[in-house]
């Protein structure tokens, strides 16, 4: 288990990569195998002569021996001679003595001295153990400073007291009881600092982004606040057999249709299943850091004439204190509004949208707003974004309009908030329109911003390559408006480039893809000569060619790698669906179109200047602490998948 643990940071997963051989350009030579043996120190050499010796002497390393030797004793990043080496090494990846060669190196100079100081320790935790392995491979298990004994003796120099905890297992460290997760905490805090040489002491004086610099990296828990018939069909296809007219599309008419009392049942029912803690556990074993979390106004402000349900706010809370356990921050979004700020599903209320055309209507999203910023600070050390309206209609109102409620939302948000950031959509505006509208008074703002390539006519129609080229094109003006005004954050995008979706258009539309939506009239729009929402287009995952499998990747590679890299960051929609599988992360990650570990997939440029040291809040002592955490949970959860495997 500890070993399955440490690929997942070595490798990205929990297998074992015998084969694996590379140059990585870092003072070592070539770098290999299961214990990343280096051609320039001594463990590749090592792991050469135990071969030899379990062949009798002579085999496909031979003729570099001396090379090899000379490169071992010297330490000597050079590769020169050495040209077939990796060739030789991928090709002995199946051979039973070569994999008992590398195991037994990695066992003597790696895994037995650590887990004979983790056995001192007194730690229990395969995930201890885990970290103490990933430890001596990384720094070395004696030695200078930054080895792993010092790294230890550090650790326990800084306890001070009794350190309380529920891991179940106790040190005895310096005469003081710790709890084995609380020691591996503050293990990881020092290990942190020794990876850098120039890391300062964390002091209140610190900001944020110099000790949790790091990109978001995020999911949407979507359909599950506000319901939206495509993430859970279900909930609507308990209506067909009702005339077309009378048929609820929205959670407005869901509730109105069944009643106060039966939506409430079926809707705590969804509320208490559709999202769980096993569900975020997954997310962050995948990489993610952040979540942002939809709710409607109705769970801060309903009134008896309105037919929704409210009590969902208990629920948000258990997610909040499941992203705590998890080291997960959390972005609360106010997802629909009275009246409906934009008409469509995703706001509650389908239909035409009233929210501006009264003062009644803004003060009431004014309240639940800012209830939800209350909820917010009960929450603070969680909750880290708060967005103050999705997706209000350009097309409707006139942008001033919106932007003066976005003052007034700044204002109460800052004022109650002031660390969190404020998060505003950009009502689908060019960022490029946006500079001379926002104020410049605002501070820890970001643009959420929502990119999608299936709900128009032409996009529709692109071929595969067209789609990644689109990409980039869509990306340009958000990475420009990135660097000059406030950070953008990708709010939502998804592998999906057709509209085949089952409800995706909404309740009882159609697609464009196939021509079934009202308005197309039979039209398609396709890139193909026949458009049918079959195959690879159905929703049935097991129908997916591996071709489509295949550009889905790298669709999605193509959007990260700008998001991740270009931007603050992102949040894909949606962590799970019913029947979406280009909507749905964790079947993409299950099924291999989304990267297994985010973090790893699109690491950040050298000379990236983040948005976010602009931008970050003051204090960074929680910020320190959930970045801590989350490396924590993110262990843990290895350490519980692994116990699986």
């Amino acid at each position: 288990i500890s070993l399955k643990i440490t690929n997942i940071y070595e490798n990205g997963d929990t297998e074992f990569h015998y084969e694996y051989c590379e140059y990585l350009n870092d003072g070592r030579g070539y770098t290999a195998g299961v214990g990343g043996f280096c051609t320039g120190t001594s463990d590749a050499w090592e792991v050469i002569k135990v071969y030899h010796e379990l062949t009798g002497g002579t085999d496909e390393f031979s003729p570099m021996d001396a090379t090899l030797e000379k490169y071992a004793q010297s330490e000597n990043d050079n590769t020169a001679g050495l040209e077939d080496y990796c060739k030789v090494w991928e090709s002995l990846a199946n051979d039973a003595n070569f994999r008992k060669a590398q195991d037994t190196i990695r066992d003597r100079l790696y895994l037995n001295p650590s887990q004979n100081f983790a056995d001192e320790l007194g730690l229990k935790l395969s995930i201890s153990k885990g970290q103490m392995y990933d430890a001596g491979l990384e720094h070395g298990v004696t030695g200078d400073r930054d080895t792993l004994d010092m790294l230890i003796k550090e650790t326990n120099e800084s306890i001070t007291g009794d350190m309380d905890g529920d891991s179940g297992s106790t040190l005895t460290i310096n005469g003081h009881q710790v709890d084995e997760i609380a020691w591996l905490t503050e293990f990881l805090k020092v290990r942190i600092f020794a990876a850098d040489d120039s890391a300062a002491p964390i002091s209140a004086d610190t900001t944020a982004t110099d000790t949790d610099l790091s990109t978001i990296r995020g999911v949407n828990i979507g359909g599950v606040f506000l319901i939206e018939p495509f993430i859970k069909p279900s909930l609507f296809d308990q209506f067909l057999n009702l005339s077309e007219a009378d048929r609820p599309v929205d959670e407005w008419t869901f509730s109105q249709t069944l009643g106060r009392d039966e939506a409430r049942r079926q809707l705590e029912d969804h509320w208490d299943t559709f999202v769980t803690k096993e569900h975020l556990e997954q997310l962050v074993m995948s990489g993610i850091n952040w979540i942002r979390i939809p709710i409607g106004y109705w769970a801060f402000n309903l009134t008896d004439t309105e037919p929704f349900v409210d009590g969902q706010v208990p629920y948000v809370e258990r997610i909040l204190e499941w992203s705590r356990d998890l080291g997960l921050s959390v972005e609360l979004d106010l997802h629909g509004a009275p009246g409906s700020q934009n008409g469509y599903d995703n706001s509650g209320r389908r239909g035409t949208p009233e929210w501006l055309l009264s003062r009644t209507n803004i003060d009431r999203t004014l309240d639940a707003l800012t209830k939800m910023t209350l909820l917010a600070v009960d929450w603070s050390d969680v909750v880290r974004g708060i967005q103050i309206l999705n997706e209000p209609s350009r097309w409707k109102w006139p942008v001033a309009d919106i932007l003066s409620f976005y003052n007034e939302a700044y204002d109460i948000v800052h004022a109650l908030a002031p660390d969190a950031y404020f998060m505003i959509h950009d009502t689908f505006l060019s960022p490029n329109d946006w500079p001379s509208l926002v104020s410049a008074n605002w501070t820890n703002a970001l643009m959420d911003t929502h990119i999608y390539q299936m709900f128009d006519d032409y996009m529709v129609t692109l071929n595969e390559t067209a789609h990644i080229e689109m990409v980039r094109t869509m990306a340009q003006n958000i990475t420009q408006f990135d660097r000059k005004q406030f950070g953008v954050v990708v709010g939502e995008f998804s592998a999906a480039t057709h509209d085949c979706t089952k409800y995706i258009n909404g309740f009882g539309r159609g697609s464009r893809w196939d021509g079934s939506i009202d308005y197309a009239n039979g039209k398609t729009h396709c890139p193909f000569d026949t458009c049918t929402c079959t195959g690879d287009y159905g929703g049935n995952v097991t129908e997916f060619s591996t071709h489509y499998k295949r550009f889905l990747r790298r669709y999605v590679d193509a959007q990260l790698e700008i998001y991740d890299q270009e931007i603050v960051g992102w949040f894909y929609w949606n962590f799970r669906t019913e029947a979406a599988p280009e909507w749905d992360y964790l079947l993409g990650v299950e099924q291999g179109w989304i990267p297994k570990f985010a973090r790893s997939a699109f690491p950040k440029k050298e000379d990236q200047d983040s948005v976010l040291e602009a931008t970050a809040p003051e204090d960074s002592s929680t910020s320190s602490a959930s970045a801590l955490s989350t490396l924590l949970g993110t262990l843990l959860l290895s350490y519980l998948t692994s116990m699986l495997v």
